[in-house]
């Protein structure tokens, strides 16, 4: 575990007070958890089985795809309308339902990865899950 975190917040805090606005950085940052977990050697375990089948994808991410269509057509009324700002709004219907996808898998990926896929496991078997996520909760925040 010390690996994960020497890793995760060298690797984190280099990136962001190195290029503090920087995107591409903010974003490299977001993957040094992932960075950290496969420095500890962490490989995630095979897909669950159910009744002898993979669970579908669209039966896991359908609540967030419908969340997603949601948000997308209850903030379009309230978006500024101006009339040299035709084309942008019309890059915003045609990209606003991917951004959430892309920022997901650029940069939560990499934080999901190592802080819930590695380190809540790994505290979870010596202090259970209440404790272990309290402690992520804690280490995170940092």
């Amino acid at each position: 575990m010390r690996r994960f975190i020497a890793v995760t917040f060298g690797l984190g805090w280099a990136f962001q007070f190195a290029h503090p606005t920087s995107y591409f950085w903010l974003f490299a940052a977001m993957w040094a958890p992932a960075l950290g977990a496969l420095a500890e050697g962490f490989r995630p375990p095979p897909p669950a089985l159910t009744a002898g089948r993979r669970i579908s994808y669209w039966k896991s991410v359908w609540p967030i795809a419908l969340w997603v269509a949601l948000l997308v057509v209850s903030t379009l009324p309230f978006q500024p309308v101006q009339p040299q700002a035709a084309p942008s709004h019309l890059m915003y219907l045609l990209t606003a339902p991917f951004m959430p996808a892309a920022v997901a898998i650029i940069g939560a990926f990499g934080e999901e990865y190592g802080w819930r896929g590695y380190l809540l496991p790994a505290l979870a078997q010596r202090f259970g899950y209440f404790k272990a996520s309290l402690m992520v909760a804690v280490v995170w925040g940092f």
